[in-house]
């Protein structure tokens, strides 16, 4: 009894996954050359990653301007290494 109601206190502790609730971007398809914002609303994350670009975040919005049609991705991690993704999609056209 004791074991399992240490692994339990354990387990809470560790906590599970950031919860990614949302990541949106603003415009899903645009002229070569435009920006658009990657907006998110993430918890229980003590990092924010958007791949490709541009990478580590802070914040919950970044500006980007892809040149062609780019999925990118969420990556939100915790600090006991669980983490969580979500991708979403830009859709680029010639001008």
């Amino acid at each position: 009894m004791k074991r399992a109601l240490f692994l339990f206190a354990l387990c809470a502790a560790c906590g599970g996954a950031p919860s990614i609730h949302s990541f949106t971007v603003d415009r899903d398809r645009i002229l070569r050359g435009d920006s658009v914002t990657l907006s998110w609303n993430v918890d229980g994350a003590a990092k924010i990653e958007i791949d490709p670009q541009p990478g580590a975040v802070t914040g919950s919005s970044a500006t980007v301007s892809p040149q062609t049609t780019t999925s990118y991705v969420l990556h939100a991690t915790n600090s006991h290494g669980s983490s969580a993704s979500q991708p979403l999609s830009v859709n680029v056209v010639p001008p």
